[in-house]
């Protein structure tokens, strides 16, 4: 790709730059440059500014307290496990807030799966940014950090094609939006709503009267050359929100407990600030109430 747009112009993903071409609507930030490394020498290199992909020298070493209270940058790119990704964004949040109150802020973060452990202080990062997030954050898409890797493992007609680990028959649905792709029928999709209602399989709260939204784009999926993903005949994602997310918390909360309790890895987090010491602690009590 070298930034020439073809069709219809659209500035709400791009904007033109002087020499002609359009640049993604996108800043990239990290505290050290591997990663962002890889989109400035990349394929698509020629869609994103150079001045918009911004790096530090280090990164925070998994430690949310260090990029948060320490090196005080921002990130917009948010892996809630560790450390810049919970710090930085929490810090970001609260600046977006201030800046840009009346905005709707919208979140896909990616929390600590729990069979993969990739920093023993997973659960302090993922806690202490939950807090911020619920007092900032509008609406949060939330998915696990092992998910992906089980979609390769697993046929899709199993429920392991959920991004987050928790049995939706344990909850209930305060709404649900189910979007097609392609070769889709719309008498086959109200015929397995109806199924589903029938069933009641499932159970949505009281109030909510409007059950399943659906939305149907008889477009093909776009599919990048050369990308893992294959072409597919029909495609279908649904957006749910329900409350039997609260086994993930539950999972997190009992994890983060046990650290806690031990002052396991504390010093690491608290040692320079003592004084936020009691701000922390009342910001996992929050976010576990949650």
């Amino acid at each position: 790709p070298d930034g020439q747009f073809v069709g219809i112009d659209s500035n709400t993903f791009f904007s033109k730059t002087k020499e002609g071409n359009h640049v993604l609507h996108a800043v990239f930030v990290d505290l050290e440059p591997t990663v962002i490394d890889e989109v400035r020498n990349g394929t698509y290199r020629q869609l994103f500014c150079p001045e918009q992909l911004i790096t530090g020298k280090e990164d925070a070493a998994n430690n949310y307290a260090c990029s948060y209270y320490a090196i005080r940058k921002e990130i917009i790119d948010l892996v809630l496990d560790r450390g810049t990704g919970s710090g930085l964004s929490s810090l970001l949040l609260e600046r977006l807030t201030d800046d840009y109150e009346k905005k709707s802020k919208l979140d896909f973060s990616i929390y600590p799966a729990p069979q993969v452990l990739l920093a023993i202080v997973e659960p302090y990062n993922s806690i202490l940014t939950t807090h911020i997030a619920i007092e900032h954050l509008d609406c949060a898409f939330i998915s696990l950090n092992n998910k992906l890797a089980d979609f390769q493992e697993n046929l899709v007609q199993y429920p392991h094609n959920q991004m987050v680990k928790c049995d939706p028959h344990h909850g209930k649905f305060l709404a649900c939006c189910v979007s097609y792709h392609d070769d889709v029928i719309p008498e086959d999709i109200s015929s397995a709503v109806a199924t589903i209602k029938t069933m009641c399989s499932i159970q949505f709260v009281d109030w909510c009267s409007t059950s399943f939204k659906v939305g149907i784009n008889h477009n093909s999926l776009t599919i990048i050359p050369g990308d893992d993903i294959a072409k597919a005949q029909r495609v279908v994602c649904m957006l749910s929100n329900t409350t039997a997310i609260g086994e993930a918390w539950a999972r997190l909360d009992h994890k983060f407990d046990m650290m806690y309790n031990k002052r396991a890895s504390f010093c690491k987090f608290f040692i320079k600030d003592y004084e936020k010491l009691e701000k922390e602690t009342d910001s996992v009590e929050e976010a576990e109430g949650y």
